[in-house]
């Protein structure tokens, strides 16, 4: 199997990068696009943990858990492959505004409805599964939009720091949301804050307009189910993607998976208080991402990035399994920093290798390409959940992280172009 070529380009030391990288804050339409997704990213992140935590204290289940995040996650997977398409053919700016007005009228009601007594486990299911189709129809262009915000030669630096906001509210986000958790004993609270900070985030969008020069757009002489279709033909006529996107689903379906597991790791496993313990373990692994991605940034000069790709896949399984067999909270809390930290490369890496392969007209589509990898993580929690409350969770995660190594090792070997690919 013959894998497409990517031109390397020559980049200064790696210090003058690391600094050089902090220019794409001079633009001030980037700043507003930056502010926006930071925004998004607080109350994503807060409504990760606010939502996860209110499922398990209505039903108490790991299975429920996994119901709960494949009520919100399929929806996503199954909508970005339209999403993408519609990235591609209209204003992406538009489009960020219609998602964060859905997600803070959905993030309002959901305070509404635990603050007058009212809520109800399907309720975290209606209401998770019209966040996911919002996110699949929006993240694609929430993605690719970079592309169009900044100037070509800063794409890879904004990229980064997109990124950056990302793994800095995984930090963020857990703490406020477990914070008021914790203080409260509920989720009423994390939910009005979740809903202003989409809020601010819509407001911030406003002033972002796109560099990129008017004209016909790919795909008006096309239908919608045509677009799609020619995403997937240029998958397969693509093989490096073909490539990621499977090294995306085995990171997905063995590792993050797991991650709506954690709320059942801090109640039954080391018995942390009510909330914080799950905002413990978050925040954690935010940090471990935060820092992830702050180092991808600074050495994105690096080769052999394919390469690099499989051993952050290795490392982030290695980490699970010490993180599932770890006896004491604090190592845990600890362990858990790694796999953010691992999980933070994987997925700088494989974004970026998915835009750089695709023509400016498809960096909707290939993004609609990446967030359908992602479609193995809600697939995976069912049964992880399931199995997590038969032979319980730290079986189960040492398992799927164990699986996780050998597909991994099993993408070095069987595809050696791959790994061997100097970018």
């Amino acid at each position: 199997m013959s894998i497409s070529p990517i031109t390397p380009t020559a980049s200064p030391g790696r210090v003058a990068r690391a600094l050089a990288s902090l220019s794409v804050f001079r633009d001030p339409n980037y700043r507003w696009y930056w502010a926006c997704s930071f925004a998004y990213y607080v109350g994503f992140h807060m409504e990760m943990t606010a939502r996860a935590q209110l499922a398990y204290d209505l039903t108490g289940q790991a299975f429920m858990l996994g119901l709960a995040a494949l009520s919100q996650g399929l929806p996503s997977s199954l909508m970005s492959i339209m999403g993408g398409a519609l990235a591609d053919r209209f204003p992406k700016r538009t489009m960020l505004l219609f998602a964060q007005s859905v997600l803070a009228l959905s993030g309002i009601l959901m305070f509404v409805l635990l603050a007058t007594d009212m809520i109800e486990f399907w309720h975290v299911l209606a209401i998770g599964a019209i966040r996911g189709l919002n996110q699949g129809f929006s993240m694609p262009a929430r993605l690719s939009m970079v592309s169009e915000v900044v100037e070509e030669e800063h794409f890879l630096k904004a990229y980064g720091f997109y990124y950056i906001a990302l793994n800095t509210m995984r930090i963020g986000g857990p703490a406020i949301a477990g914070t008021l958790i914790g203080l409260t004993g509920g989720s009423t609270l994390a939910f009005l804050i979740i809903g202003i900070a989409h809020i601010v985030g819509f407001f911030a969008l406003l002033p972002v307009f796109s560099r990129k020069k008017a004209g016909p757009k790919e795909g008006r002489g096309t239908s919608i189910l045509q677009d799609v279709g020619g995403m997937f033909s240029f998958a397969w006529h693509t093989p490096t993607i073909m490539v990621l996107l499977g090294a995306e689903m085995g990171i997905t379906f063995f590792a993050m998976a797991a991650t709506p597991l954690l709320p059942v790791f801090a109640d039954r496993v080391f018995k942390a208080p009510h909330g914080v313990g799950l905002a413990m373990l978050q925040g954690a692994q935010g940090v471990g991402g935060l820092i992830g991605s702050m180092t991808i940034t600074a050495f994105s000069g690096i080769k052999r990035k394919p390469l690099m790709l499989l051993c952050v896949g290795v490392c982030q399984g290695l980490s699970l399994i010490l993180f599932s067999n770890m006896p004491v909270f604090s190592l845990a809390v600890a362990t858990i920093g790694f796999v953010g930290f691992s999980q933070a490369c994987y997925t700088t890496l494989n974004s970026t290798l998915f835009q750089v392969n695709a023509p400016p007209g498809m960096r909707g589509r290939a993004m609609s390409l990446y967030l359908l990898g992602n479609s193995a993580q809600p697939l995976g929690a069912l049964p992880i959940g399931y199995f997590g409350d038969i032979i319980g969770v730290q079986a189960i995660v040492t398992i799927t992280a164990s699986l996780l190594i050998g597909y991994m090792v099993g993408v070095a070997f069987l595809f050696p172009a791959f790994r061997k690919q100097k970018v």
